[in-house]
């Protein structure tokens, strides 16, 4: 504070509160990229005077300045240098007023429209305080500094001691959000996959990697990726079998039960399998080894099998095995040992135990290896049998005579036996006697009853001994049935030529005696062949007539009839305007076309083309379309050089193309104009900022116009703003101070809308009535209780009614007979009438009532009285 403002006669205006008067400059639409900080820090104007040297307004209780701040940034400091300052960054006005009594914090931010690129390094700010009065306001202190800020760094400190007012702000400024660099021409927008430093270079968020392509990247299995470092897990103590992880896994180490199965890797965990136990081996093993658990390298102890010969195992779960039996002299091994079970010993067979068919042979072999038990063997059944027990040798087998032959045969316990040879009268129909009678010789043969093949010999008679030949079909003749071992073969006749109609040729052989039998047959002349036949009885069909190069066919064939073929039509014979149209061939005949049918012309005769019209060239379009006999016309196209103002050339010069357009001169559209002639595009129309209105529409030849719209700083005390700014639509309303409404009303200036008044509510009254500027002012209503002694409540509350009324306490009126004796009543007593044998000892006032004596009876006089 400066010494003079010690003194109560010094109108002294100190805004030592260090107003917070934030202007943060933002980008309209968060297209910036920087904020800058204002803040006013203090304050004084001692002398409560303005810059021309006006004295403030003074009031009773107080004196001093009516203060709001304006602030202005520009690009230099010219800008805000200059008597009206060029607030090409931001400007910004505070809308409240502060008098030297208050302290205030208003945080204002300023916005701007037309930020472009990095920071500037240094700017110009312009900071002016001023008095707000009824009669105008006026300027208390300029102020403007162009100075350099470095971003991010902490605020710097302005302003001082001035002519008029010390006035002291602190300035800094920061880049806009996503912006960085000490320039802030470094965006940076953080995604799910990256954040940014504080240079604004990509940072891998967890599990992303490769921020060269913005960390789209997912962390690979076997790897880590935390704040965009990328690490492989350690081998063999870490793994991660995910992908897009921050850290790595340890692996799982075997317990000592246990042996590693397979071995760690980077993205895989080590697996571990429980060692065989003891109760794990079956009969015939024994568990051999032992288990690693955490060791390395991993064992785990296995089941092996006992050899089966000296050793065997008949129990599970066992960790030895046991050793086998060995048989005694009069034993043979019955059954050998295995890794499971024991050597079985058994006693030797002897020769009461052989059977019917067996004799007893071979020795007991005791504990010799190979076993061997003597054995009752079966007789040959050859030359000798046994029908009893117990016998030590076999009988022999009895032989068949010269006209028998073996039935059946012999067996170790049966003997042979022997049957009579089979005689020719036993032979059916399809059979004959075959075969000799083989005697006492083996194998034993009988004569048997064969069946004839059936092919080349049958027979159709019973009792034969040989089958008869069978017949063969002559060359004239072909096979009906094949023969069987009791028929023969049955012949047909063939067909021949003369049974032929015409169409029809006799084709295919007769098959005599071969098989199977065929016969010719009169088969169909096939013209897809190239044949026809007119006549009956031939063996051969006709070749088809081709028509030659200048033919064609004229009548198709048939299978009795020939193809028809005539002359095709020459090009000699097309006059002008046609052509010949196609190639004679079989099935097809020139004709003579018109050229105007394929897009040609032909004005000479006999041609078996048409000609073709030129294009038009790239600058014109067809005008005029060929005929048959006539060639196209072409005209040039429009050029832009015609078209007037308010007009563009519109569409293309169709050249060669068809169909055919000319560009004609088309009339600007919506918003759009064009002022000049010539021309081929029209101008789009200025669109109003968001600050602006429409004055005037725009036209074809001139652009709209636009003005800026009234701002709520321009509206007084008991108005508002009514309307909305249209911006950049082509609305032409203009928003407009307006009074506010009965019943509602605006205490300061700069309000976009009016606040209802207050109702009063059933306890109260209006004492004052709401103006468009001020607010209703509602008094509570007198009550009884405030009534004393001596009076009574008179009237009604009105509440929110109008005109406002409150009830009021008044005097009993004791003239007429009424009073009140206690305090916070609404209505007075009756005073009390004395009786006819009473008289008023004191009469009722407003807080008392009537006081009565009785009156003296003549009984009560003494004589004399």
């Amino acid at each position: 504070e400066r010494p003079d403002c010690q003194k109560m006669a010094c109108r002294l205006l100190q805004i030592s509160a260090f107003l917070l008067v934030c202007l943060a400059l933002l980008p309209a639409g968060v297209t910036g990229d920087w904020v800058f900080t204002l803040k006013v820090t203090r304050i004084v104007n001692g002398d409560g005077k303005t810059a021309s040297g006006d004295t403030c307004t003074t009031w009773i209780f107080y004196s001093g300045c009516d203060i709001y701040f304006t602030s202005c940034l520009g690009a230099t400091s010219a800008n805000v240098a200059a008597a009206t300052p060029v607030c090409n960054l931001a400007s910004q006005k505070t809308s409240d007023q502060w008098d030297s009594m208050k302290t205030f914090n208003p945080n204002y931010v300023f916005t701007f429209n037309t930020v472009a690129g990095a920071w500037p390094g240094s700017i110009g700010i312009r900071l002016d305080a001023w008095d707000a009065n009824t009669f105008g306001d006026s300027l208390v202190q300029r102020s403007s500094w162009f100075t350099d800020f470095t971003v991010g760094a902490a605020p710097k400190a302005g302003g001082g001691v001035l002519p008029n007012a010390d006035l002291y702000w602190e300035g800094s400024v920061n880049c806009a959000p996503n912006y960085y660099s000490s320039l802030c021409n470094v965006y940076c927008l953080a995604t799910t996959n990256y954040t940014c430093d504080s240079n604004g270079n990509i940072v891998c968020r967890s599990g992303r990697t490769n921020p060269s392509n913005n960390c789209r990247t997912v962390c690979p299995v076997g790897y880590m990726c935390l704040n965009g470092v990328t690490s492989i897990c350690t081998q063999g103590a870490q793994f991660q079998n995910l992908a897009g992880q921050s850290s790595c896994k340890s692996t799982t180490p075997c317990t000592a039960t246990q042996y590693e199965t397979i071995a760690p890797t980077i993205s895989t965990d080590r697996t571990c399998s429980a060692c065989n136990l003891a109760s794990g081996c079956g009969i015939g093993t024994y568990l051999d080894g032992t288990c690693s658990g955490p060791n390395s390298p991993a064992t785990n102890p296995t089941c092996m099998s006992c050899d089966g010969t000296n050793l065997f195992q008949n129990e599970a779960g066992r960790t030895v095995c046991k050793a086998t039996t060995v048989c005694n002299s009069t034993q043979f091994q019955a059954s050998a040992p295995s890794s499971s079970t024991n050597r079985i010993c058994a006693a030797c067979r002897v020769a009461s135990a052989c059977t019917v068919g067996t004799a007893l042979t071979g020795s007991c072999s005791g504990a010799s290896v190979p076993a061997s038990n003597p054995v009752c063997a079966a007789c040959d059944g050859v030359t000798g049998f046994q029908n009893l027990a117990g016998a030590t040798a076999c009988r022999s087998v009895l032989t068949c005579s010269a006209t028998q032959f073996q039935t059946i045969a012999p067996t170790a316990s049966s003997d042979r036996a022997c049957g009579n040879c089979t005689q020719a009268s036993s032979c059916a129909v399809g059979f004959f006697l075959s075969g000799a009678c083989s005697g006492p010789n083996l194998p034993a043969t009988n004569t048997s009853c064969l069946q004839c093949d059936g092919l080349s010999s049958f027979q159709n008679e019973a009792g034969q001994v040989q089958c008869k030949s069978v017949t063969q079909c002559t060359a004239t003749q072909y096979l009906i049935s094949n023969p069987t071992f009791t028929s023969n073969r049955v012949c047909g006749t063939c067909v021949v030529a003369s049974a032929c109609p015409a169409g029809t040729a006799l084709q295919g052989t007769c098959s005599g005696s071969l098989s199977p039998g065929t016969s010719p047959n009169c088969t169909a002349c096939s013209n897809a062949a190239g044949f026809y036949q007119d006549q009956a009885a031939q063996t051969a069909c006709k070749t088809l007539t081709v028509c030659d190069a200048n033919s064609y066919q004229t009548a198709a064939p048939t299978p009795i009839s020939n193809r028809q073929c005539a002359l095709c039509t020459v090009a000699a014979s097309c006059p002008a305007t046609k052509f010949l149209n196609g190639t004679c061939s079989l099935n097809n005949n020139p004709q003579c076309s018109n050229c105007a049918d394929v897009g040609g012309y032909q004005d000479e005769a006999g041609k078996t083309s048409c000609k073709i019209s030129d294009p038009c060239l790239a600058w014109q379009y067809q005008s005029s379309p060929p005929t048959a006999s006539t060639t196209r016309v072409c005209t040039n196209c429009t050029l832009a050089s015609a078209c007037p103002a308010g007009t563009r050339l519109t569409g293309v010069c169709s050249g060669a193309s068809l169909p055919p357009q000319n560009p004609v001169c088309t009339p600007c559209g919506t918003d759009t104009f064009q002022p000049l002639a010539g021309q081929v595009t029209c101008t789009a129309a200025r669109v109003c900022a968001a600050y602006e209105y429409q004055v005037s529409a725009p036209t074809t030849l001139v652009d709209r116009v636009c003005s800026n719209c009234t701002t709520r700083f321009a509206c007084t005390a008991g108005q508002y703003l009514q309307g909305t700014c249209p911006g950049p639509s082509t609305a032409t309303g203009n928003p407009v101070c307006t009074a506010c409404a009965a019943g509602t009303f605006s205490s300061s200036a700069g309000q976009t809308a009016c606040v209802t008044a207050t109702v009063c509510n059933q306890t109260q009254y209006t004492s004052t009535g709401s103006t468009a500027s001020t607010d209703t002012v509602c008094t509570t209503c007198t009550v009884a209780a405030a009534c004393g002694v001596g009076q009574r409540l008179s009237g009604v509350c009105s509440g929110p009614a109008i005109p406002g009324t409150t009830p009021t306490c008044i005097a009993c009126d004791a003239s007429v007979g009424a009073y009140q004796d206690e305090a916070g009543k609404s209505t007075c007593k009756a005073a009390r009438e004395c009786g006819p044998t009473e008289y008023v000892v004191s009469s009722a006032t407003a807080s008392t009532n009537t006081v009565c004596g009785t009156c003296r009876l003549a009984s009560a006089c003494q004589p004399g009285q």
